[in-house]
C-alpha cells in the first residue's frame, strides 16, 4: 500500500540525496522551543539557557562570538570572521570591540550554557505567548470530542519514539503526541508552527510541505505496533 511504501521512499531519499539533513533555521528553532514548552515542559531547564540580549543574525557573527567565548584575541577573532582589507590594526580592534560590546551577553551565555540551546528573553516570550493560546484553545478536549474518544479515560503520550520494521527495513520515528482512550482508540497529533496565523495559510503550509506524508509515516509505525488501523485517526487542527 501507499503508506507502507512511504518509509522506504523516505529512507532512500535520506541515504541517496541527504534529504533530512536539514540545517535548523531560526523559525525551526522557535518551533522546537514551543514543542518543548507544550509537550515536555519539565525538560526546559535542562535543554535551554536563557539570556537577555541580542542574538547573532549571521554566521559570521556566530563564529566571532564563538571565538571570543574560547578566549581568542578580539582582533584575531575579527580578522578570522570579517574582511579587514584596507583597515589598520587600530580600526580592526575598534570594530571588533564595537561588535563585542553589542553581543557581550550572548558571548557570556556561550561560556555558561554548557551545551544547552541558547535563547534570548524575546524568543522565550514569543514562544510562551503561543503556548498560552494553545492552552486557552483547550486543544486536547477539542481533539477528543472531534475524534470520538472517551474524554474520561484519555491518556497522553508526548514525544513517543516508535520502532518498526517495514519491508525488512528497520525504521523509527518520534511522534509529538499520541492520545488514546480505554476503548483502544488512538489519535496522532503532530504540532506545527507557522509564521502566518491564518487558517487558509496553515492549510497551504500543509500542502506545500507535505505534512500529510509525515502523518502517514507515523500511522505506518503505529500500525506495525499492532494498533488497529480502524481505531487510529489522523487529522489536522488550527490554533
Amino acid at each position: 500500500s501507499l503508506h507502507d511504501a512511504l518509509p522506504i521512499y523516505a529512507y532512500r531519499l535520506y541515504k541517496e540525496k541527504g534529504i533530512g539533513k536539514i540545517q535548523e533555521t531560526e523559525p525551526m528553532k522557535l518551533g522546537t522551543l514551543i514543542h518543548c514548552l507544550i509537550l515536555e515542559p519539565d525538560k526546559f531547564n535542562e535543554r535551554y539557557y536563557v539570556f537577555d540580549g541580542e542574538t547573532p543574525t549571521t554566521q559570521q557573527m556566530k563564529n566571532f562570538c564563538k571565538l571570543l567565548s574560547e578566549d581568542e584575541d578580539i582582533s584575531v577573532a575579527y580578522e578570522k570572521c570579517y574582511s579587514v582589507k584596507s583597515l589598520s590594526k587600530k580600526e580592526v580592534r575598534e570594530r571588533a570591540k564595537e561588535k563585542e560590546d553589542k553581543l557581550l551577553p550572548y558571548i557570556k551565555s556561550l561560556k555558561l550554557s554548557k551545551d544547552k540551546v541558547i535563547i534570548n528573553t524575546e524568543d522565550l516570550a514569543k514562544a510562551t505567548e503561543i503556548v498560552r493560546k494553545y492552552e486557552k484553545a483547550n486543544f486536547i478536549k477539542t481533539i477528543a470530542e472531534t475524534c470520538g474518544l472517551d474524554k474520561d479515560s484519555l491518556e497522553l503520550h508526548s514525544e513517543t519514539m516508535i520502532f518498526a520494521k517495514l519491508l525488512e527495513i528497520d525504521i523509527k520515528g518520534k511522534i509529538d503526541l499520541i492520545i488514546n482512550d480505554k476503548d483502544g482508540n488512538y489519535v496522532i497529533v503532530d504540532l506545527k508552527t507557522s509564521v502566518n496565523p491564518f487558517y487558509d495559510e496553515f492549510i497551504k503550509s500543509i500542502e506545500n510541505y507535505k505534512y500529510d506524508r509525515e502523518l502517514a509515516y507515523y500511522r505506518s509505525l503505529l500500525e506495525n505496533e499492532n494498533r488497529k488501523s480502524n481505531n487510529l485517526k489522523i487529522g489536522r487542527a488550527h490554533v
